[in-house]
Protein backbone atom coordinates (compact mmCIF):
# COMPACT_ATOMS: atom_id res chain seq x y z
CA UNK A 1 0.00 0.00 0.00
CA UNK A 2 1.30 3.46 -0.88
CA UNK A 3 0.16 6.73 0.73
CA UNK A 4 0.62 10.09 -0.96
CA UNK A 5 1.76 11.82 2.22
CA UNK A 6 5.44 11.48 3.11
CA UNK A 7 4.53 11.14 6.76
CA UNK A 8 3.04 7.73 6.01
CA UNK A 9 5.96 6.38 3.98
CA UNK A 10 7.01 4.15 6.87
CA UNK A 11 3.54 2.64 7.07
CA UNK A 12 3.65 1.80 3.37
CA UNK A 13 7.08 0.20 3.65
CA UNK A 14 6.18 -1.94 6.62
CA UNK A 15 2.93 -3.01 5.03
CA UNK A 16 4.64 -4.24 1.89
CA UNK A 17 7.15 -6.07 4.07
CA UNK A 18 4.46 -8.12 5.81
CA UNK A 19 2.51 -9.07 2.68
CA UNK A 20 2.13 -12.86 2.60
CA UNK A 21 3.57 -15.02 -0.14
CA UNK A 22 0.51 -17.21 -0.60
CA UNK A 23 -1.07 -17.51 -4.02
CA UNK A 24 -4.43 -16.02 -4.84
CA UNK A 25 -7.35 -18.35 -5.45
CA UNK A 26 -8.41 -17.52 -9.00
CA UNK A 27 -12.07 -17.98 -9.87
CA UNK A 28 -13.29 -17.47 -13.41
CA UNK A 29 -15.43 -14.38 -13.81
CA UNK A 30 -19.20 -14.81 -13.59
CA UNK A 31 -18.99 -18.43 -12.49
CA UNK A 32 -21.23 -19.45 -9.57
CA UNK A 33 -18.22 -19.59 -7.24
CA UNK A 34 -16.99 -16.14 -8.25
CA UNK A 35 -20.43 -14.55 -7.87
CA UNK A 36 -20.84 -16.18 -4.47
CA UNK A 37 -17.44 -15.06 -3.20
CA UNK A 38 -18.00 -11.52 -4.46
CA UNK A 39 -21.26 -11.33 -2.55
CA UNK A 40 -19.70 -12.70 0.63
CA UNK A 41 -16.96 -10.08 0.40
CA UNK A 42 -19.51 -7.29 -0.03
CA UNK A 43 -21.45 -8.57 2.95
CA UNK A 44 -18.32 -8.60 5.11
CA UNK A 45 -17.55 -4.99 4.17
CA UNK A 46 -21.12 -3.94 4.98
CA UNK A 47 -21.05 -5.94 8.20
CA UNK A 48 -17.88 -4.20 9.35
CA UNK A 49 -19.39 -0.82 8.54
CA UNK A 50 -22.59 -1.72 10.40
CA UNK A 51 -20.67 -2.80 13.50
CA UNK A 52 -18.54 0.32 13.34
CA UNK A 53 -21.69 2.44 13.27
CA UNK A 54 -23.11 0.64 16.30
CA UNK A 55 -19.83 1.07 18.19
CA UNK A 56 -19.63 4.78 17.41
CA UNK A 57 -23.25 5.41 18.41
CA UNK A 58 -22.93 3.49 21.67
CA UNK A 59 -19.63 5.02 22.73
CA UNK A 60 -21.10 8.47 22.14
CA UNK A 61 -23.56 7.83 24.99
CA UNK A 62 -20.78 7.02 27.48
CA UNK A 63 -18.75 9.25 29.75
CA UNK A 64 -15.31 7.69 29.99
CA UNK A 65 -12.19 7.38 27.84
CA UNK A 66 -11.74 3.86 26.50
CA UNK A 67 -14.06 1.01 25.63
CA UNK A 68 -17.50 1.17 27.23
CA UNK A 69 -19.53 -0.84 24.71
CA UNK A 70 -18.67 -4.52 24.19
CA UNK A 71 -20.12 -5.53 20.83
CA UNK A 72 -19.23 -9.21 21.26
CA UNK A 73 -21.06 -9.47 24.58
CA UNK A 74 -23.77 -6.98 23.67
CA UNK A 75 -23.30 -5.16 26.95
CA UNK A 76 -22.13 -1.70 27.98
CA UNK A 77 -20.77 -0.05 31.09
CA UNK A 78 -23.13 2.63 32.34
CA UNK A 79 -23.75 5.42 31.59
CA UNK A 80 -23.16 4.16 28.03
CA UNK A 81 -26.18 2.62 26.28
CA UNK A 82 -28.71 4.01 28.80
CA UNK A 83 -31.66 2.52 26.90
CA UNK A 84 -30.12 -0.94 26.66
CA UNK A 85 -30.29 -1.17 22.87
CA UNK A 86 -26.72 -2.29 22.15
CA UNK A 87 -27.44 -6.01 21.88
CA UNK A 88 -30.40 -5.40 19.59
CA UNK A 89 -28.37 -3.10 17.35
CA UNK A 90 -25.58 -5.68 17.05
CA UNK A 91 -28.19 -8.35 16.30
CA UNK A 92 -29.46 -6.24 13.40
CA UNK A 93 -25.98 -6.28 11.90
CA UNK A 94 -25.76 -10.06 12.42
CA UNK A 95 -29.15 -10.60 10.78
CA UNK A 96 -27.98 -8.96 7.56
CA UNK A 97 -25.44 -11.74 6.97
CA UNK A 98 -26.57 -14.46 4.59
CA UNK A 99 -23.51 -15.97 2.95
CA UNK A 100 -25.65 -18.54 1.10
CA UNK A 101 -27.70 -15.80 -0.56
CA UNK A 102 -25.93 -15.96 -3.94
CA UNK A 103 -25.23 -19.69 -3.83
CA UNK A 104 -26.12 -21.76 -6.89
CA UNK A 105 -29.67 -23.09 -6.93
CA UNK A 106 -29.93 -26.45 -5.25
CA UNK A 107 -26.55 -26.25 -3.51
CA UNK A 108 -26.34 -26.83 0.23
CA UNK A 109 -24.55 -24.54 2.65
CA UNK A 110 -21.73 -27.10 2.80
CA UNK A 111 -21.41 -27.17 -0.98
CA UNK A 112 -21.39 -23.38 -1.19
CA UNK A 113 -18.64 -23.23 1.42
CA UNK A 114 -16.55 -25.75 -0.50
CA UNK A 115 -17.01 -23.77 -3.72
CA UNK A 116 -14.97 -21.00 -2.07
CA UNK A 117 -12.16 -23.33 -1.01
CA UNK A 118 -13.29 -23.53 2.62
CA UNK A 119 -12.01 -20.15 3.90
CA UNK A 120 -11.73 -19.28 7.57
CA UNK A 121 -10.86 -15.97 9.19
CA UNK A 122 -7.67 -16.24 11.17
CA UNK A 123 -6.67 -19.56 9.66
CA UNK A 124 -7.15 -23.04 11.06
CA UNK A 125 -9.07 -26.11 9.88
CA UNK A 126 -12.10 -25.86 7.64
CA UNK A 127 -15.48 -24.94 9.05
CA UNK A 128 -18.70 -26.90 8.60
CA UNK A 129 -20.51 -24.64 6.15
CA UNK A 130 -21.41 -21.07 5.23
CA UNK A 131 -23.41 -20.62 8.42
CA UNK A 132 -20.28 -21.36 10.40
CA UNK A 133 -18.37 -18.85 8.26
CA UNK A 134 -20.96 -16.23 9.19
CA UNK A 135 -20.35 -17.02 12.85
CA UNK A 136 -16.61 -16.82 12.21
CA UNK A 137 -17.04 -13.24 10.96
CA UNK A 138 -18.09 -12.24 14.47
CA UNK A 139 -14.39 -11.66 15.23
CA UNK A 140 -15.02 -8.21 13.77
CA UNK A 141 -16.94 -7.29 16.92
CA UNK A 142 -13.90 -7.63 19.14
CA UNK A 143 -11.71 -6.02 16.49
CA UNK A 144 -13.87 -2.90 16.53
CA UNK A 145 -13.67 -2.94 20.31
CA UNK A 146 -9.88 -3.03 20.17
CA UNK A 147 -9.75 0.05 17.97
CA UNK A 148 -12.14 1.96 20.21
CA UNK A 149 -10.56 0.76 23.44
CA UNK A 150 -7.06 1.88 22.48
CA UNK A 151 -7.96 5.20 20.86
CA UNK A 152 -6.75 7.33 23.79
CA UNK A 153 -3.21 5.99 23.49
CA UNK A 154 -3.36 6.32 19.69
CA UNK A 155 -4.74 9.85 19.37
CA UNK A 156 -4.03 11.38 22.76
CA UNK A 157 -7.70 12.17 23.36
CA UNK A 158 -8.62 12.87 26.99
CA UNK A 159 -12.42 12.86 27.19
CA UNK A 160 -15.34 10.85 25.92
CA UNK A 161 -16.38 13.32 23.26
CA UNK A 162 -12.98 13.77 21.66
CA UNK A 163 -12.20 10.04 21.93
CA UNK A 164 -15.51 9.25 20.23
CA UNK A 165 -14.63 11.59 17.39
CA UNK A 166 -11.18 10.05 17.03
CA UNK A 167 -12.54 6.50 17.16
CA UNK A 168 -14.79 7.37 14.24
CA UNK A 169 -11.73 8.49 12.25
CA UNK A 170 -9.99 5.16 12.84
CA UNK A 171 -13.10 3.09 12.13
CA UNK A 172 -13.71 5.05 8.93
CA UNK A 173 -10.16 4.19 7.84
CA UNK A 174 -10.93 0.51 8.42
CA UNK A 175 -14.22 0.59 6.49
CA UNK A 176 -12.76 2.64 3.65
CA UNK A 177 -9.67 0.51 3.04
CA UNK A 178 -11.71 -2.70 3.29
CA UNK A 179 -14.03 -1.37 0.60
CA UNK A 180 -11.03 -0.62 -1.66
CA UNK A 181 -9.53 -4.08 -1.18
CA UNK A 182 -12.74 -6.04 -1.74
CA UNK A 183 -13.60 -3.97 -4.81
CA UNK A 184 -10.16 -4.82 -6.20
CA UNK A 185 -10.45 -8.52 -5.43
CA UNK A 186 -13.79 -8.65 -7.26
CA UNK A 187 -12.62 -6.63 -10.27
CA UNK A 188 -12.10 -8.37 -13.62
CA UNK A 189 -12.15 -5.24 -15.80
CA UNK A 190 -8.90 -3.59 -14.65
CA UNK A 191 -10.77 -0.56 -13.32
CA UNK A 192 -10.55 -1.11 -9.55
CA UNK A 193 -7.35 -3.12 -9.26
CA UNK A 194 -7.96 -6.23 -11.41
CA UNK A 195 -7.58 -8.60 -8.49
CA UNK A 196 -10.04 -11.15 -9.84
CA UNK A 197 -7.81 -12.76 -12.49
CA UNK A 198 -4.44 -11.89 -10.89
CA UNK A 199 -2.42 -14.50 -8.99
CA UNK A 200 -0.83 -12.18 -6.45
CA UNK A 201 -1.65 -11.34 -2.84
CA UNK A 202 -0.01 -7.92 -3.33
CA UNK A 203 -2.30 -6.87 -6.17
CA UNK A 204 -5.09 -5.57 -3.94
CA UNK A 205 -2.95 -4.34 -1.06
CA UNK A 206 -1.43 -1.55 -3.11
CA UNK A 207 0.19 -3.37 -6.01
CA UNK A 208 -2.10 -1.90 -8.64
CA UNK A 209 -2.41 1.85 -9.41
CA UNK A 210 -6.20 1.79 -9.26
CA UNK A 211 -6.35 0.32 -5.77
CA UNK A 212 -3.51 2.64 -4.72
CA UNK A 213 -5.65 5.59 -5.79
CA UNK A 214 -8.64 4.29 -3.85
CA UNK A 215 -6.56 3.75 -0.72
CA UNK A 216 -4.88 7.11 -1.07
CA UNK A 217 -8.25 8.86 -1.07
CA UNK A 218 -9.19 7.12 2.16
CA UNK A 219 -5.75 7.64 3.72
CA UNK A 220 -5.64 11.33 2.86
CA UNK A 221 -8.83 11.93 4.81
CA UNK A 222 -7.35 9.97 7.71
CA UNK A 223 -4.09 11.95 7.67
CA UNK A 224 -5.90 15.27 7.74
CA UNK A 225 -8.22 14.30 10.59
CA UNK A 226 -5.48 12.54 12.58
CA UNK A 227 -2.79 15.15 11.93
CA UNK A 228 -1.75 15.54 15.57
CA UNK A 229 -2.07 11.95 16.76
CA UNK A 230 1.14 10.73 18.46
CA UNK A 231 1.03 7.24 16.91
CA UNK A 232 -1.06 7.96 13.83
CA UNK A 233 1.15 6.02 11.42
CA UNK A 234 1.41 2.94 13.61
CA UNK A 235 -2.37 2.90 14.06
CA UNK A 236 -2.83 3.03 10.29
CA UNK A 237 -0.38 0.17 9.84
CA UNK A 238 -2.25 -1.94 12.41
CA UNK A 239 -5.60 -1.35 10.73
CA UNK A 240 -4.39 -2.06 7.21
CA UNK A 241 -2.44 -5.15 8.28
CA UNK A 242 -5.64 -6.47 9.87
CA UNK A 243 -7.51 -5.78 6.64
CA UNK A 244 -4.93 -7.57 4.53
CA UNK A 245 -5.34 -10.63 6.71
CA UNK A 246 -9.13 -10.53 6.31
CA UNK A 247 -9.07 -10.29 2.52
CA UNK A 248 -6.28 -12.86 2.23
CA UNK A 249 -8.25 -15.35 4.33
CA UNK A 250 -11.21 -15.05 1.96
CA UNK A 251 -9.55 -14.57 -1.44
CA UNK A 252 -5.97 -15.82 -1.27
CA UNK A 253 -5.39 -18.36 1.47
CA UNK A 254 -8.49 -20.42 2.28
CA UNK A 255 -8.07 -23.21 4.77
CA UNK A 256 -8.65 -25.96 2.18
CA UNK A 257 -11.45 -28.50 2.23
CA UNK A 258 -9.59 -31.62 3.35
Amino acid sequence: MIFDRKSLALVAGLLLAVTTAAHAVILEEKTPAQKLRADVAKQIAKYAKCLAGVAKACEKTGANVGLECDLAAGTATLPADPNGVLAAQVAKCDAKLDFDKKGPTGKSSVQNYELLGCPRFGGGPRLADMNALEDDAAFLKSRMGTYVGTIASVSGCTDNQSCGTDAKVLLDLFSGILKCETACENDYTDRKGNGGPTDSTAQCTGGDPAVQACMNRVATKYVVKAADWPVRDFAALTVVTDLNAITNDLFNAPAGCN
